[in-house]
């Protein structure tokens, strides 16, 4: 292992865990709530943890897109590279367009439970992570990485790809469940 994919799978694993901590955090039971009172209610009761975890939601899609950026240097003389740069660049726009839609649930969390968030930045960063994704499992393949890593990501982003469009959403922690077996695969 070089120093590229050391740092790669160090930051990759750090930003998805991130990003699943708060996924799972008590008050993000929120996203499972159908009423917006019921949502306001367990934002309002917690509002410091409802901070918290926008917070490391954003900061663990930043920090795995970062990753990500260790990885597409790694594999930049490979047939893999233009993939991975690709990815890189979707991946990476995704993350501003989820760090947008993160600040403004933390910032107005009435808004967010009554559906009057600037409505393109969630689906815009799902895509966009998706097709990210979904380029990076191509790029494992070409590049010579175990087949299994590049197929779970490529059939892993293309299934969920397909479940947002069937269901309008797919909670976004499944992203970072394939960046975290990514990085512990960039370990070994």
């Amino acid at each position: 292992m070089d120093g590229a994919e050391r740092v790669a799978a160090i930051i990759l694993l750090a930003g998805s865990v991130l990003f699943i901590i708060a996924a799972f955090m008590p008050v993000s039971q929120v996203f499972a709530e159908p009423s917006p009172a019921a949502k306001l209610e367990i934002i309002d009761r917690n509002r410091t943890a409802w901070t918290t975890a926008q917070v490391l939601f954003g900061l663990g899609a930043s920090i795995a897109a970062i990753g990500l950026g260790f990885v597409a240097y790694h594999l930049r003389g490979t047939p893999g590279a233009v993939w991975a740069y690709i990815g890189l660049a979707a991946v990476i726009l995704g993350a501003v367009f989820w760090d947008g839609h993160v600040y403004l649930r933390a910032i107005d969390p009435e808004e967010f439970v009554e559906g009057g968030l600037i409505g393109w930045l969630f689906p815009a960063y799902a895509l966009l992570t998706q097709a990210g994704l979904i380029a990076f499992g191509v790029a494992y393949l070409r590049a010579g990485y175990p087949a299994w890593l590049g197929g779970v990501t490529l059939g892993g982003a293309v299934i969920f790809f397909i479940v947002y469009f069937a269901l309008k959403d797919i909670p976004p922690f499944f992203y970072y469940i394939l960046t975290f077996m990514a990085g512990v695969r960039l370990m070994r």
